[in-house]
């Protein structure tokens, strides 16, 4: 993620945490909103090593990679508590750029990805300040892979664009009455027949502060 795009993504956060506090005042008083960030570590599952013409085309030249599946990604989080029990969320996901496979002197491959998703909440009180959370959404994947070939001196790029559904489980702990900590595993669907990608599962732990 670039230097630009961190302070944009920053000022649209503070322009809309002001609001949230702002609109928290005007509406019923059990309806809170939240900002919040996670760390992901997950996992990509992918079709096949090679299962898409990009990455085919390697064969010609007898490489046959294995991909890479683990990579870091950071969440941005606004969302809203309608009561004790459910809320939604809305996020926006950066993956850190997953080196796919390097064949020395032959070729390699790097991947970007980030995310935009909706979630809607169910929180289940265990104890005072426990709780736990399930979490069904919907999310965009945007992927941009790039095979470079060393032999021929080419770069191929292939971009794709997935809607697919988003499932999560997890528990937060209220710190105190304006922040949470959580910790969730996800599953998202990334992919079709198409792309690249089939889905990506994670495991992160964030804070969140609600804004009363």
């Amino acid at each position: 993620m670039t230097i630009k795009k961190i302070l944009r993504i920053s000022l649209a956060s503070m322009v809309l945490a002001n609001g949230l506090a702002t609109a928290a005042t005007a509406v019923n008083d059990e309806v809170t909103f939240y900002v919040g960030g996670d760390i992901n570590y997950g996992h990509w599952s992918y079709k096949t090593n090679l299962t898409t013409a990009t990455l085919a085309n390697l064969a010609t030249f007898n490489i046959f990679p294995k991909l890479k599946k683990g990579t870091t990604a950071f969440d941005l989080v606004f969302g809203s508590k309608f009561s004790p029990y459910f809320g939604a969320e809305a996020g926006y996901e950066q993956f850190s750029k997953n080196h796919l496979f390097t064949s020395p002197g032959k070729a390699a491959a790097r991947m970007q990805a980030d995310n935009i998703y909706l979630d809607l909440l169910a929180y289940v009180p265990v104890r005072c300040k426990f709780n736990f959370v399930g979490a069904l959404g919907l999310g965009r994947m945007r992927t941009k892979t790039t095979v470079y070939n060393y032999i021929n001196n080419t770069n191929l790029p292939l971009l794709n664009n997935k809607n697919g559904a988003r499932l999560g489980l997890g528990a937060m702990y209220n710190i105190d009455p304006c922040t949470a900590a959580r910790l969730m595993v996800r599953y998202q669907k990334t992919g079709n027949n198409a792309t690249l990608t089939k889905n990506f599962v994670s495991a992160g732990v964030g804070l969140t502060y609600t804004f009363l």
